[in-house]
């Protein structure tokens, strides 16, 4: 993110939401979550890490992330191209050229000892001109879920991962409704080449960061700034998710296979936590970040109905693009109702749901410019700090789905791999607490296999176990400690440094 712009622009509006805090009578009042006192906890003993035999560990990446520009346009790929679109004006490349070596970053997924793989089908490989398939795209992805099967690894797909096909953008994409029916066309299509082979599928990744990033913040294609219309994408993706879930329940293989779609959750806090004014400044910021950015269409996943508070000064503050329509002080709400919406159950339109989550956010209005830590807070190198406990507590709200539950993203920008043995720990400790809570979760996907190309963020911040030279790094070793204990695929073990990692024995599996 662009960091010293974006805090910049949350203190500019503090002056904005004291007026505006009169008209918060449905902010909805949550105790702050609590804190652990992390001293008390031995992490680096590994019975604290209880899960079922039969649970997935595994990692999760993004095709475009992985494998770059370097194929077909795309929404992205011409993006990338604008000034100051990416950081330090870096472009993905080959980035990791995954699409090339796939087989080693699978082995390399097998040697840590995960069982399943996220990623997602790269629709403008598959469609790189309306209405005309690429056939070797399909052999990619046919060869790519083949040697997975042949590892034990089980393949999680997801159809939309930020990236479609230029000819669509140049349709107006999700801005539109009629485009709907070309993404339900291609996931029918992909639906029919892998069905026999993929059991577990989401429709989107992250409606809500495609909504922020493209039409909120303005650093995602099509990089606008116009809340109104973020509204109307957001109820867009819901109806596409509605109609590509039903349309693929309908084909053959669709009883068999579990559809879903992922969603982060992000809370937006004061930092303040003490009754005060700073608290109060604070408190409708915030609110209304979470409310744009998660709560609005967490409650349409919940509810079948989707209630958007478009407020275009205030957004105008918090994220800039100046404009005449987007200086309107007056509050416009975008509303739908899903078709039964008054007998909305979720799991009539998602056999599952992901979580991902990475932190929460502060804001201190007294210093708006800068990172918001808490005492004994371990930064990352992204504008939030390490916070398992929010794993915990974002399983709680999701589970109000009453679906099950994966955690398909988590992990820490940590550029010199200092802290994210204690990111993974934390974590994934809370994720065993909520499972012996008896919540449904069945599943957990590091963030991500290795470093490479973070959208907006270039190549700048490392989230990979592995670097882009594919070589293992210490941090990554903790995760394959608790994954081997709890999974019992190595002697059961009492601490991290009794470990020491296999590397590469798993391409023997596809020699």
């Amino acid at each position: 993110m662009r960091l010293q712009k974006y805090l910049l622009s949350l203190g500019l509006i503090c002056s904005v939401f004291v007026v505006v805090l009169a008209d918060q009578n449905n902010i909805t009042k949550n105790p702050m979550p609590k804190y652990l006192d992390w001293s008390s906890v031995n992490l680096n003993d590994l019975s604290h890490y209880k899960f079922p035999k039969d649970f997935l560990f595994g990692v999760a990446i993004a095709e475009y992330q992985n494998s770059g520009a370097q194929h077909v346009p795309s929404n992205w790929s011409e993006w990338e191209k604008g000034e100051d679109h990416i950081k330090e004006a870096q472009t993905s490349g080959k980035s990791c050229d995954h699409r090339a070596r796939y087989k080693e970053d699978l082995v390399m997924t097998k040697d840590l000892g995960l069982n399943s793989f996220r990623f997602d089908i790269n629709w403008a490989l598959c469609e790189p001109e309306q209405g005309k398939w690429d056939e070797s795209a399909f052999t990619y992805y046919h060869d790519k879920i083949d040697c997975m099967i042949k590892l034990g690894i089980k393949p999680m797909v997801t159809l939309h991962h930020f990236v479609h096909p230029i000819w669509f953008e140049n349709l107006g994409g999700f801005e539109n409704e009629e485009n709907i029916a070309h993404f339900v066309r291609f996931a029918e299509k992909m639906f029919d080449q892998f069905h026999d082979k993929v059991e577990l599928w989401s429709t989107f990744n992250e409606p809500n960061t495609t909504v922020q990033g493209g039409w909120l913040r303005g650093v995602f294609p099509p990089g606008k700034q116009d809340v109104q219309l973020a509204g109307q994408v957001y109820v867009n993706l819901a109806k596409a998710h509605i109609q590509t879930y039903q349309a693929l329940k309908k084909r053959p293989g669709g009883d068999k296979a579990k559809i879903g779609i992922v969603f982060q959750y992000l809370i937006f806090e004061p930092f303040h936590e003490e009754e005060g004014v700073a608290r109060s400044i604070e408190s409708a910021p915030t609110w209304y970040l979470t409310h744009v950015m998660t709560e609005a269409f967490f409650e349409f996943l919940k509810t079948g109905k989707f209630h958007f508070e478009a407020r275009p000064l205030v957004n105008t503050m918090m994220f800039g693009g100046f404009s005449l329509s987007n200086l309107n002080p007056v509050k416009q709400e975008i509303e739908y109702e899903a078709p039964n919406a008054d007998t909305w159950k979720a799991s009539d339109y998602m056999d599952w749901v992901g979580l991902n989550y990475y932190s929460h956010v502060l804001f201190d209005c007294t210093s708006p410019t800068k990172p918001a830590f808490r005492e004994n807070d371990i930064p990352t190198d992204m504008w939030y700090a390490i916070y398992g406990e929010g794993m915990y507590h974002s399983i709680v709200a999701m589970s109000e789905l009453g679906v099950p539950m994966y955690v398909t993203e988590n992990g820490m920008a940590d550029n010199d791999d200092s802290r994210r043995a204690i990111c993974i720990q934390r974590n994934l400790y809370a994720l065993s607490r909520a499972l012996k809570d008896g919540y449904d979760v069945r599943g957990y996907y590091y963030w991500t296999l290795m470093d490479n190309f973070e959208w907006d963020e270039g190549h700048l911040v490392l989230y990979g176990l592995y670097d882009a030279n594919r070589k293992l790094k210490e941090g990554a070793k903790t995760y394959a400690a608790i994954v081997r204990n709890a999974l019992g695929t190595l002697k059961i073990l009492d601490t991290v440094s009794d470990m020491s990692l296999p590397v590469g024995n798993a391409a023997l599996s596809i020699a």
